[in-house]
């Protein structure tokens, strides 16, 4: 409906709405890959980290060169919430049993065979892949 105003000016006109509480949980809760040689991350399980302090706890010194650990140290500075550390190999048998997974993070690991698979419609999930390592799209 249209407001007829007497006069130039700001109004406000408030509609009646379902007031909506802003939920706090997770809004993506990723899954990083793990190379299998990373001797923190056991085959057949997944850790859950709470924050970048957790993760430096859980392998000591940052390492600018490792991937997965640029990928975590971006995703936290950025506000991420928890996710899950688990090995490439694993993530196919290990993430169905966990509810709150929707994204998987390749972070430097070849997961492609996983998201085929793991990323069906009406899974919840989707992947984020790393790019080329050469600067060039065509592969």
């Amino acid at each position: 409906m249209t407001t007829v105003t007497s006069y130039p000016g700001v109004y406000i006109e408030e509609l009646n709405s379902l007031a909506l509480s802003v939920s706090n949980s997770a809004t993506a809760v990723p899954v990083f890959a793990v190379n299998e040689q990373n001797k923190h991350i056991n085959e057949d399980t997944a850790i859950r980290i709470n924050s970048w302090m957790d993760y430096l706890n859980l392998t000591g010194e940052f390492d600018n060169k490792d991937k997965l650990a640029v990928s975590l140290r971006a995703y936290f500075a950025n506000g991420g919430g928890y996710c899950y550390l688990i090995q490439t190999k694993s993530l196919e048998k290990i993430i169905p049993t966990l509810d709150d997974v929707t994204l998987l993070v390749a972070a430097g690991e070849e997961i492609k065979t996983s998201v085929d698979i793991l990323c069906q419609a009406g899974k919840g999930l989707f992947a984020i892949f790393d790019g080329s390592e050469t600067g060039s799209c065509s592969q």
